[in-house]
């Protein structure tokens, strides 16, 4: 679609609005990865909250691990870190979320059950540009499943 190849080939922040009218931005639900996208999205979601008066809730994915004690060793790395984000940020960030789901389906699901008006994500996270051709990236992914307003930052 022209949607994907402007997200895809642009090298600034893009709003995708769908059909949906937009009334509110008070929530903004933010995927973080650990990439650099994902913390200039981060940086974003800061900025438009501070000026919104909005609430931040982020979201860190864990991948399938191969044993019980990988998975907790990745499971506390991602505490700490997104611990970081929230006492650095404390004053926008409300929520933390921790799951060991992925994929464009599943933030399209957390912007529904948490009522987010945003989800504002890094195109360019962990998939590296040969997955990003044959799977097509999370972002562009999520524009198509989002009920919501979605912000890529690339």
């Amino acid at each position: 679609s022209v949607t994907t190849k402007v997200v895809r080939s642009n090298s600034k922040p893009v709003l995708v609005v769908g059909g949906r009218e937009v009334v509110k931005l008070q929530t903004f639900l933010v995927a973080m990865d650990g990439s650099e996208a994902a913390e200039r999205a981060l940086d974003w979601a800061l900025e438009l909250a501070s000026g919104l008066g909005a609430k931040i809730i982020l979201y860190r994915f864990l991948p399938r691990a191969s044993s019980v004690a990988s998975f907790e060793s990745e499971k506390q790395e991602a505490e700490s870190y997104l611990t970081r984000l929230a006492e650095a940020h404390g004053r926008f960030i409300v929520k933390t979320i921790i799951r060991q789901t992925d994929g464009p389906g599943y933030i399209a699901e957390l912007a529904t059950e948490f009522d987010a008006d945003l989800v504002l994500l890094g195109s360019r996270g962990q998939r590296g540009p040969a997955a990003r051709w044959l799977l097509g990236s999370v972002a562009e992914e999520l524009i198509h499943h989002a009920s919501c307003p979605v912000m890529v930052v690339p």
